[in-house]
């Protein structure tokens, strides 16, 4: 079946050949296209990168608010103190400090979520390339 049978001419083997060799540079590019489209390998780093920085500004958030917190906790124990002696209510300073513990608390669940789910994700990731022979 080449292209010049349906005339009633056969093709001569240069012929042939020429026609075999247009096939395969057309399937290489076919296959290169492809094997673009298919590279997960590419596309599972670029997307652990992906996730390492959001990863990163989770963190850097997260330390932030911890610092905030602790700052707030260490001006609120003055604070506290102060408005004691000013107002000399115990369940108020009372209360107020145990707000800032509380947020405190909050902030570090915070930074412990965020760096147990970039744990996992790393974990994941290089467990995938472990375990596939075709991400190696």
């Amino acid at each position: 079946m080449t292209r010049n049978s349906h005339r009633g001419h056969t093709a001569t083997p240069e012929e042939l050949r020429a026609q075999v060799e247009d096939t395969r540079e057309q399937l290489s590019h076919t296959v290169e296209a492809l094997a673009a489209k298919a590279d997960v390998r590419g596309r599972a780093q670029a997307k652990a990168g992906q996730v390492r920085g959001q990863m990163r500004d989770r963190l850097g958030q997260a330390r932030s608010k911890a610092h905030g917190a602790t700052h707030r906790e260490h001006h609120g124990h003055r604070a506290v103190g102060a408005e004691h002696g000013r107002h000399g209510t115990d369940a108020q300073s009372r209360r107020e400090k145990t707000m800032v513990m509380a947020q405190s608390a909050r902030d570090k669940r915070v930074l412990a979520a965020t760096v147990g789910t970039a744990a996992v994700t790393a974990a994941v990731l290089m467990g995938r390339r472990r375990h596939c022979p075709h991400h190696r």
